[in-house]
């Protein structure tokens, strides 16, 4: 993100900085955190649609926050969205997608939900008060990196983290499509509106979905 800020050098406003700062907070750090528990806990065909409901609470953010209207068929996707909650979270005969699957377990992927919901109204004020996409992405994905490494330090976990040399290029090309992801959501909540974005972007649980399929058919067991 550095790489592409410094050459281009934008300048910036303080007041956008604090917005782009939570936006990443929370989404980067926050949200992650719990999107990686919930992966553990409830494995990705479960995990990933849950956290596809962001855009619920995307949206009830945006319209308190933003003023944004909001047309009868995003309160009818909101709906749609609900009711697939209330479907993943009944446990279905047979599945071994997790040893000790548990509902207080969705209170993981919800939390991530909610912290991108609200990350994405935060981006969306930071761009108002400073239109710049990649000014937004660098601040956002520093502060968010930044207080993660701040809370391992504190904590003293950070002294637990290894990777072996073949998980770290996963994890490496996790990142890596995450920020090409960041600035395409940053480029285009600054051009649009924060509900129909956050909308759009529910469409990451279905290839999530397909992709489990692919590469963890011997890993999770999908009947949803």
């Amino acid at each position: 993100m550095w790489s592409v800020y410094i050459p281009s050098s934008p300048s910036f406003v303080f007041e956008a900085l604090l917005f782009f700062a939570l936006a990443g907070i929370l989404a980067q750090c926050v949200g992650r955190t719990l999107n990686y528990l919930g992966v553990n806990k409830l494995g990705v065909s479960i995990n990933s649609p849950i956290i596809g409901a962001n855009p619920l609470f995307a949206t009830i953010m945006a319209i308190f926050l933003l003023k944004e209207f909001v047309s009868p068929l995003t309160y009818i996707g909101m709906i749609l969205i609900v009711l697939g909650i209330v479907l993943l979270s009944r446990k279905a005969n047979g599945s071994n997608e997790a040893k000790d699957w548990r509902k207080s377990f969705l209170i993981f992927p919800l939390g991530a939900a909610m912290c991108y919901g609200a990350s994405s109204n935060l981006t969306k004020i930071g761009l108002t008060i400073f239109p710049s996409s990649i000014s937004g992405t660098t601040f956002a994905t520093s502060a968010g990196l930044s207080t993660y490494i701040l809370f391992l330090i504190l904590s003293g976990k950070i002294k637990t983290i290894s990777l072996s040399g073949r998980s770290i290029w996963f994890f490496f090309g996790s990142g890596l499509s995450i920020s090409v992801a960041w600035i395409c959501r940053f480029s285009a909540v600054n051009i649009g509106k924060v509900t129909v974005v956050s909308t759009i972007g529910g469409a990451e649980s279905l290839f999530a979905l397909i992709l489990s399929r692919v590469l963890l058919k011997h890993t999770e067991k999908n009947n949803r």
